[in-house]
């Protein structure tokens, strides 16, 4: 018969490689799904997920120029995650459009080739 605390550590070690391989299958662990509104602490991390770091005193900032989307619920602030992601998106300049910054660039070398005068 075996020693029973030998059992138990083979069952214990085997428990753990177990836990090791799911850890390792895994990956990263899933994050809970966001609720529709934010709170300033959620809203900063969801930023910070979506690739824009900013500081809280930098989205007080943004709030109090309404630079960025918001509302206030009991003198709270809260942010709606769709808002948000629009908002991301309308402040991201896609690469592939520098159309309209080539041709801002070629008005101001005429303007300048022609010694100031505006062109229509």
């Amino acid at each position: 018969m075996d020693n029973p605390f030998a059992v138990l550590e083979r069952r214990l070690n085997r428990l753990e490689a177990l836990l090791l391989d799911l850890k390792a299958a895994s990956g990263q662990p899933k994050q809970t799904e966001l609720p529709a509104r934010l709170t300033k602490k959620q809203a900063l991390n969801f930023l910070k997920d979506q690739g824009i770091i900013i500081s809280e005193s930098h989205l007080y900032k943004l709030t109090a120029s309404r630079g960025i989307p918001y509302q206030k619920f009991n003198n709270k602030l809260v942010f709606s995650r769709e808002e948000l992601l629009h908002w991301i998106e309308n402040q991201t300049a896609s690469p592939g459009n520098d159309d309209e910054v080539t041709l801002t660039l070629a008005r101001s070398a005429r303007r300048k080739q022609k010694g100031g005068k505006h062109d229509a």
